[in-house]
């Protein structure tokens, strides 16, 4: 009997049965489906039935058994006693995986998201220019508690659902459409289909990025959609579109990077080892390529939140584009102020990125 540990990615489909162990949240792999059907009864072997199939599962696990393991173990043995199965594709998987990656990686890093813009926009509220990380955080927490923290999330986890499940799902679109071939991506090609994955994701949830920078910023809105429809009001449209360029040329060099080196890091792992990563080398590489897209795509980002934060309350209209953005940043602070806000937004990206990745592996593996 072969026993897998809950992290193991080598999650099977549903010709094993999967049977939660009351020994550290094991799952132990007994027979198969088949077997259990063949051994039940001549005439269900030869007249096969979906429901009497989930029924012979379903007697190989006791209440005990299902009560002392684990969520996961408890989903695994849902999915295994179904009378019926869904198949999806890997974009599909892919869709929904990206998904799951992007609620549960924001939410857990709101609070670092928070200081992270606070900081990238330069002067906080009532004008004052915040310069250190406890000084926002302080801020913050004088502003509303603790709950402040996790101002914007609702918004940012609105935002991040779609764009994450875009991303991923046209990542792995592009990776078989590629080439026909069934060799892996070159570095070339995984960095070309990172970099338009990350332009389609952005390009279709834009708006809601600039409402969430909005949102975090001025405390004058009542929800998401208030915040939407003032900005449509104040600027039209175009309101919710400003800051696009820079932010496309910031997000494009940034997936590209992120999205090849994870998954050149991946294959190559397994390609080396004969084994899947476990979530701790998913949460490695995903840390490593994050950091070395964030250094390349940074300077993008801050001066595309100064655009989407300016013509706010207590925040004048300085800025006439792009260019002119730069060029004042660089006068006003040297190349130092294109890195403003570099270190929370580690704290905030790095393990927000390595916790996406690692829920994206883990539910594509179990879809």
């Amino acid at each position: 009997m072969k026993v897998l540990s809950q992290d193991d990615h080598a999650v099977d489909d549903l010709s094993s049965t999967h049977v939660p162990s009351t020994h550290n949240g094991s799952v132990a792999v007994t027979d198969s489906p088949s077997t259990i059907a063949a051994t039940s009864s001549s005439s269900t072997a030869s007249s096969y039935s979906p429901t009497q199939h989930a029924v012979n599962l379903a007697r190989q696990y006791t209440t005990d058994q299902v009560q002392a393991s684990s969520p996961w173990s408890q989903l695994l043995f849902l999915r295994d006693v179904l009378p019926f199965s869904v198949e999806l594709d890997v974009q599909q998987k892919s869709f929904i995986a990206g998904a799951a990656a992007g609620i549960v990686s924001r939410t857990a890093t709101a609070p670092m998201d928070r200081i992270k813009v606070a900081l990238q926009a330069g002067h906080a509220h009532g004008g004052v220019c915040q310069e250190s990380i406890p000084s926002i955080a302080r801020q913050i927490y004088a502003s509303g508690g603790w709950t402040s923290f996790f101002r914007g999330n609702g918004a940012n986890v609105i935002k991040v659902t779609p764009e994450s499940a875009l991303k991923f799902w046209s990542f792995s679109f592009l990776s078989t459409h590629l080439h026909d071939s069934d060799e892996p991506l070159t570095g070339v090609e995984k960095l070309a289909a990172g970099s338009l994955s990350g332009a389609v994701a952005q390009l279709a949830i834009y708006p809601l990025e600039i409402a969430k920078t909005r949102f975090c910023l001025g405390g004058q809105y009542n929800g998401l959609w208030h915040c939407i429809s003032s900005i449509l009001s104040t600027d039209g449209i175009r309101g919710l579109y400003r800051g696009l360029v820079p932010s496309l040329l910031g997000i494009v060099p940034y997936a590209g990077v992120d999205l090849a080196l994870f998954f050149t890091f991946k294959e190559a792992f397994t390609r080396h080892f004969d084994v899947a990563p476990s979530v701790g080398h998913v949460l490695l590489f995903g840390a490593v390529s994050s950091s070395c897209g964030q250094v390349v795509s940074y300077p993008l980002q801050v001066v595309r939140t100064k655009l989407q934060a300016q013509g706010m309350a207590g925040r004048p209209v300085i800025f006439a584009g792009m260019g002119d953005c730069f060029v004042k940043i660089l006068q006003t602070h040297g190349v130092r102020g294109l890195y403003r806000g570099l270190l929370p937004n580690f704290l905030k990206s790095v393990p927000a990125i390595s916790i996406s990745y690692a829920t994206f592996e883990s539910v594509k593996n179990a879809l």
